[in-house]
């Protein structure tokens, strides 16, 4: 009797000691999970195709573990030293379901298609078939007309006892308000709000790496609680949060899971998740972060590739642990295909192309720069959103693998904070939204891709505003909500310039001897790139005021002297606007004929222009002539006036010393050129009043008071329809108007 007692008390102890793991005690029978076997084998297969890592040089990391990808196709972790995670833990019991209580939990709202949908995601400690309830928001929480959803249930899941329940919710309307509840069996969650977006502008935000647990037992986790309580802070009116990859350290522990999905932040926010390195152990995300439009390429054991729009916007999400980048185009072209209307195309993965941290060198990141890159280019991207490297980066414009370098007012190091038709993709390598690890940026290495490079260990959040013709991001230090970094890509239609021009009074300039005087030692200025036009500098002068005179000296007698013959006919120009224009910059040997075409539609070039005006100012060509930019052949005419334009600070070249000859000149910067030009040489104009153009709106800051000063002086003109069209292309008429409107 007494063995039996004391078996019976060893027993009871056991239950006591193995209970709150898990540990089912049913009868005379201790159950304990097969999942055990299934763990081991998972991580069998995971140590026998993953190397182990190597531990960071301190001087370069913040926490002491981390990843090696000494291969390239490498990209899960081992799990940091520390607490150990469930996946650590030699027994995984499995819970026993009868007669206990129901524990709804890991509730997350994530993003569907569409505006019109989400999807939702829930475990339970049963296997029992949940349910959903949906309806607009009521002042009395009225379910009585709500839709209910039957969950798709996932019975086995890495949260040992635990089913996951899923559903897609349809037929939302925008800019509204909705409640909602779930239930399984008799336990019926809280009654939960959320609100969609409107049809027009929206914005959302996008957060790096919170990598839960990385460093320390769910180190991270109240750092990323404070950035999720911080968002409605910096932009209540989100549409949904974008978390790049990394959502957690170890792909197989509940606990960090749990510290990154029940955040109090997380109510009425949706979620759009993209699959990290560290996620890839095991099904776990998928189990957890349930999206639409999942496709059969990217496949990895934590998900695959999948896309959304989002009014406006194309968002294609890649898994990047996948490297198979002919299946990555697959799902970006079809992404493009079904969706040809919108206005933005922006891709997301968690592994950067372009960073400046510890991964920069990497081979697989290196590797993306020639397979992965050309299909973005090839597609149109217009902005490209990454993690992984706990690091800020912006790029420049890259026109493929090609930096098109340009800084703000020509400062070097200063990146410009808004770019027009950009000739290329952005890409933007986020820092970790929670701090739970930082890597320094290398500073034995130039980047010349980078045009944004920051690390102040500090956590970050993007901000990102969409409109029809504009994409904005802003970056906060989640510290203080200070700004990290903010640029705008502004994206205009142009229209072909066919009206005719007002032509004012005109002007002519006096008599100059002025070719020789030293370039102004003012400021750099640099414009803003166009699609059809790369960014460039132009010099600034101390002042922009001019004399004024109301005796002028006849252009004939100005253009007599200083202009060159030219006999040719042109056989296009009969009945068109500019013909009087274009006949005398014909034989004045201003412009050049193209066959027997003037061409007088097409668009202009920064050549044709610097060439109009030095042959306006009758230079010396041999005077000019020589070595010039890397792009400019020193024997040849264009350098002499090249070099003569630099040199008496109209125009200048671009960083990496070339002009760009081939390039076309928008209106709105043509009035700078006209400027600078006026004032070096005393070009003398009327003082008219400023128009006001029924585009003025859409004059960029930075020209507005050049167009302002170069339309008062009747240097530059509008339109017949009272507008000025500044990023329309100047065409090869309006060079030749231009000169005339100067000199007579």
């Amino acid at each position: 009797m007494k063995r039996r007692f004391s078996l019976f008390l060893a027993i009871l102890m056991l239950v006591s000691v193995f209970s709150p793991l898990g540990l089912g005690f049913e009868g005379n029978e201790i159950r304990f999970s097969t999942n055990v076997v299934e763990a081991a084998e998972d991580d069998a297969q995971l140590n026998e195709a993953t190397p182990k890592e190597e531990v960071n040089d301190a001087s370069n990391e913040v926490t002491p573990k981390e990843e090696v990808n000494n291969a390239s196709d490498e990209v899960t972790p081992d799990v940091d030293n520390g607490t150990p995670s469930t996946e650590d833990k030699d027994v995984q019991p499995e819970v026993n379901l009868k007669d206990q209580k129901i524990i709804l939990t890991n509730d997350i709202l994530t993003i569907g298609k569409d505006v019109t949908e989400r999807n939702f995601t829930w475990y339970a400690n049963t296997k029992e078939k949940g349910k959903f309830e949906f309806a607009k928001l009521n002042a009395k929480k009225d379910f009585k007309d709500a839709t209910v959803l039957d969950a798709t249930v996932i019975e086995k899941t890495n949260l040992s006892g635990y089913s996951s329940n899923q559903v897609t919710l349809e037929g939302l309307e925008p800019d509204t308000e909705y409640m909602y509840r779930f239930s399984n069996g008799d336990t019926v969650s809280e009654v939960k709000t959320f609100k969609t977006g409107g049809t027009g502008d929206f914005s959302f935000f996008a957060a790096g790496d919170p990598q839960i647990g990385s460093g320390g037992h769910l180190n991270g986790k109240d750092g990323w609680d404070k950035t999720l309580k911080l968002l409605p802070e910096l932009d209540s009116s989100a549409s949904f949060l974008l978390s790049l990859g990394d959502q957690v350290q170890a792909g197989k522990d509940e606990e960090e899971y749990d510290a990154y999905i029940n955040r109090e932040g997380f109510n009425g926010l949706t979620l759009a998740p993209i699959i990290g390195n560290h996620d890839e152990r095991g099904n776990a995300h998928e189990e957890h972060f349930k999206v639409s439009n999942v496709q059969n390429e990217g496949k990895s054991k934590a998900g695959s590739n999948y896309y959304y729009v989002y009014n406006n916007t194309l968002f294609i999400c890649l898994n990047s642990n996948n490297k198979d980048y002919a299946e990555h185009k697959v799902t970006i072209e079809k992404a493009v295909a079904e969706n040809p209307n919108v206005k933005w195309r922006v891709v997301t993965f968690h592994h950067p192309p372009y960073t400046v941290a510890r991964h920069a060198l990497d081979d697989y990141i290196t590797d993306m720069r020639s397979t992965l890159v050309p299909i973005l280019k090839e597609n149109k991207i217009d902005l490209v959103l990454n993690g992984h490297d706990h690091v800020y980066t912006r790029t420049h414009v890259m026109d493929g693998t090609k930096p098109i370098i340009e800084w703000e007012n020509g400062e070097e190091g200063k990146a410009p904070s808004e770019y027009v038709n950009p000739k290329g993709i952005i890409y933007v390598t986020t820092n970790s939204a929670s701090g739970s690890k930082f890597y320094d940026i290398m500073q034995d290495k130039k980047f010349e891709y980078s045009a944004v490079k920051n690390q102040e260990k500090v956590p970050n959040i993007s901000n990102v505003k969409v409109t029809d013709n504009s994409i904005e991001v802003t970056t906060y230090r989640t510290s203080d909500k200070s700004v990290v970094d903010s640029f705008k890509i502004v994206k205009e239609d142009k229209k072909e310039n066919q009206d005719k021009p007002v032509i004012p009074t005109p002007v002519e300039p006096e008599k100059d001897n002025k070719d020789d005087k030293e370039e102004s030692s003012s400021n750099v200025r640099r414009y803003r790139s166009h699609s059809h036009t790369k960014t460039y500098p132009v010099y600034t002068s101390k002042s922009s005021n001019f004399t004024k005179e109301d005796a002028l000296k006849k252009g004939e007698e100005i253009a007599n002297k200083n202009l060159a013959k030219n006999s040719g006919k042109a056989t296009d120009i009969d009945g068109h606007w500019a013909k009087d224009s274009i006949n005398y910059a014909l034989e004045n040997n201003l412009i050049d004929l193209i066959g027997n075409e003037f061409k007088p539609n097409d668009k202009t070039t920064r050549y044709t222009v610097v060439k109009a005006l030095g042959r306006f100012k009758k230079i010396d060509v041999e005077k000019y002539k020589g070595k010039s930019l890397k792009d400019v052949d020193a024997n040849s005419e264009e350098s002499a006036y090249v070099n003569w334009a630099i040199k008496n600070g109209i125009i200048v070249g671009y960083e990496d010393n070339t002009f760009g000859g081939d390039r076309e000149i928008t209106r709105e910067e043509i009035a700078r050129i006209l400027n600078l030009f006026a004032e070096k040489f005393d070009i003398k104009g009327k003082n008219l009043e400023a128009p006001k153009f029924k585009d003025q709106n859409k004059i960029s800051d930075w020209a507005s008071k050049d167009v302002k000063e170069a339309t008062e002086k009747g240097l530059l003109v509008g339109r017949d329809d009272g507008t000025f069209g500044p990023i329309d292309n100047l065409t090869r008429a309006e060079v030749a108007q231009m000169i005339v409107n100067m000199i007579k």
